[in-house]
C-alpha cells in the first residue's frame, strides 16, 4: 500500500559508522508491511433524559428521546452485523450469540437477536421496492422458485433476477397467480423451466431452459423399447442443437451458417416429437411429445433475441445461497425470508 494510506511507519537504520572508521550512507532498501486487525470493542451511548417543573405554575416538563434513537439496546450497525453475519455467512442465532460474546463481549438473548431481524425488514423496504422497480424494467430476467418454510407452513420463494440484481417475493403459491405477482409489468425476455405458472406470459419473449428440456429427453432415452429408442433421436437432436447454439453465440451471432443449421435442426426435432407423439398415442411417451410440441415455441426464442442464453442457471444461481442456508438450519423458521423480501 502507498505510504500514505499507511496506519503506523517505523524506520529501523543501521550503525552510522562502520567497524572499518567509515561513514555509512543510508538508504532504504526494503518495505516489509504486516496487516492485522485492531482490538474491537463496543461502542456505548448513553442517552440522559431531563425533567423539570415550572417555578411559577409548577407544570412538569419531561424531555423525550429523538426519534433516530433505537428503543431497544440494539444500534442500526450492530442489527445490521447480526442480520449480515446470519444472512450472508449462514451462521445460527446460536453461533451468533457466542461470538458476540467472544469477539465483542456483548451478551444478549437468542430473542433479542432473532427480534433485530424483524427491525431489518422494515429498513430495508425503500431499498427492496427499489430493487424490484430496477429488475421489471430490465430487458432481460430470469425466473425461479424454491420452497419456503415458516413455521409449519410451506410457502415459496420465488425469483425474478438480472446479471446486475435479484428481487424476491413470498408467496402462499406456487401458481399463475404468483408468478404473475412476481413479474408485476416485466416487459423484457423470460428465461424460466418448464414450470407452468410463467406460461401466461407471451410466448415470442419467453425462453425455456433448454437444460432442463434435456433432462426431460433424457428420461424418456432411458425407457424400454421403442419409446427409449425414439427418446434418443430427440436427446440427440437437442444436444446438436444447443452445441450449434453455442458455436451460433461464439460467432457473436455472425454466422450464417450456424444459423441455418439452427433452423434445419428446429425443423427436425419438430417432425420426431411430431411421430413420436403419433406412434405412442396416450402412453407417457406420446403425453411428453405432446407437451413439447405445445411448448415449442418457447425452446427458440433466443434465435430472434441475440444475448438470451439457453439456461436459466442465472436464477438458480440467485437461489443457491438461500437454499444452502435452509439446508444447513434444517428448514427452522426464517423469519419474513431475511431480508429476501415480504
Amino acid at each position: 500500500m502507498p505510504e500514505d494510506q499507511v496506519d503506523h511507519i517505523k524506520r529501523y537504520y543501521p550503525h552510522a559508522v562502520c567497524g572499518c572508521g567509515g561513514t555509512v550512507q543510508i538508504d532504504r532498501y526494503q518495505r516489509h508491511q504486516v496487516f492485522d486487525l485492531p482490538e474491537v470493542r463496543y461502542e456505548v451511548t448513553e442517552h440522559q433524559c431531563y425533567a423539570g417543573c415550572c417555578q411559577r405554575c409548577g407544570q412538569h416538563h419531561k424531555a423525550h428521546l429523538p426519534d433516530a434513537v433505537p428503543a431497544g439496546q440494539m444500534g442500526p450497525g450492530l442489527i445490521a452485523w447480526i442480520n449480515l453475519i446470519n444472512g450472508r455467512y449462514h451462521l445460527t442465532l446460536r453461533q451468533i450469540e457466542s461470538l458476540l460474546q467472544e469477539q465483542w463481549g456483548l451478551t444478549f438473548s437468542l430473542g433479542a437477536i432473532s427480534q433485530s431481524q424483524k427491525k431489518l425488514n422494515d429498513w430495508l423496504a425503500p431499498v427492496y421496492q427499489q430493487i424490484g422497480e430496477a429488475v421489471r424494467a430490465a430487458n432481460l430476467g430470469y425466473a425461479d422458485e424454491t420452497r419456503h418454510y415458516r413455521n409449519r407452513s410451506t410457502y415459496w420463494l420465488w425469483s425474478l433476477s438480472t446479471d446486475q440484481a435479484a428481487y424476491f417475493l413470498t408467496h402462499y403459491s406456487r401458481g399463475k397467480g404468483a408468478a404473475n405477482a412476481l413479474l408485476g409489468n416485466f416487459n423484457g425476455v423470460l428465461v424460466t423451466d418448464r414450470h407452468g405458472a410463467y406460461n401466461d406470459y407471451a410466448a415470442n419473449k419467453h425462453q425455456y431452459c433448454w437444460a432442463h428440456i434435456i433432462r426431460n429427453l433424457e428420461k424418456i432415452a432411458q425407457r424400454r423399447g421403442q419409446a427409449g429408442k425414439d427418446g434418443q433421436k430427440l436427446l440427440r437432436l437437442a444436444r446438436l442443437g444447443v452445441r450449434c447454439a453455442k458455436r451460433w453465440q461464439q460467432s457473436d451471432y455472425q454466422s450464417q451458417h450456424y444459423r441455418q443449421r439452427l433452423e434445419k435442426l428446429r425443423q427436425r426435432l419438430k417432425t420426431q416429437l411430431e411421430q413420436s407423439a403419433l406412434i405412442h398415442g396416450k402412453t407417457k411417451t406420446g403425453n411428453s411429445c405432446r407437451k413439447l410440441l405445445k411448448d415449442f415455441p418457447r425452446l427458440w426464442t433466443f434465435l430472434d433475441h441475440p444475448g438470451v442464453p439457453l439456461t436459466n442457471n442465472a436464477a438458480e444461481r440467485s437461489l443457491r445461497p438461500y437454499v444452502i442456508w435452509r439446508k444447513i438450519s434444517f428448514s427452522v423458521n426464517h423469519t419474513a425470508a431475511i431480508s429476501f423480501g415480504r
